[in-house]
């Protein structure tokens, strides 16, 4: 087994255990989502793909001071820029991605003041 399928074996085993009544999937540390590449992402079902994608977005975020809005189509749009990215790019990090997609909203919220 490489280690690649091994780590993603167990991202997959940590985010499908957590509290039974818990509402969100638990994530991983930073650490461990951080190496994640786009490609990866899209090997994980749907709802732990999200979970792991808004964690990095939050990060994201934080690093470059924005709050992600939180209606849909701001959300959409934002869904839309990893999408592109990580269509074009499939081994690219996913963070890089995700980083990249909140940039360009911060900066598009910044001009809309």
């Amino acid at each position: 087994m490489t280690a690649r399928t091994l780590s993603l074996c167990l991202l997959g085993l940590a985010l499908a255990t957590g509290p039974a009544g818990a509402q969100q999937p638990q994530t991983p540390p930073f650490e461990d989502l951080v190496f994640l590449s786009c490609s990866d992402a899209q090997a994980m079902p749907p709802e732990q793909r999200v979970a792991v994608a808004l964690a990095l977005a939050d990060r994201a975020a934080k690093h470059y001071g924005i709050a992600l809005p939180d209606n849909q189509a701001e959300g959409r749009e934002l869904g839309l820029l990893v999408r592109g990215g990580c269509t074009m790019f499939p081994q690219a990090l996913l963070f890089g991605v995700i980083a990249q997609a909140v940039r360009l909203e911060a900066e598009r919220l910044k001009a809309a003041r």
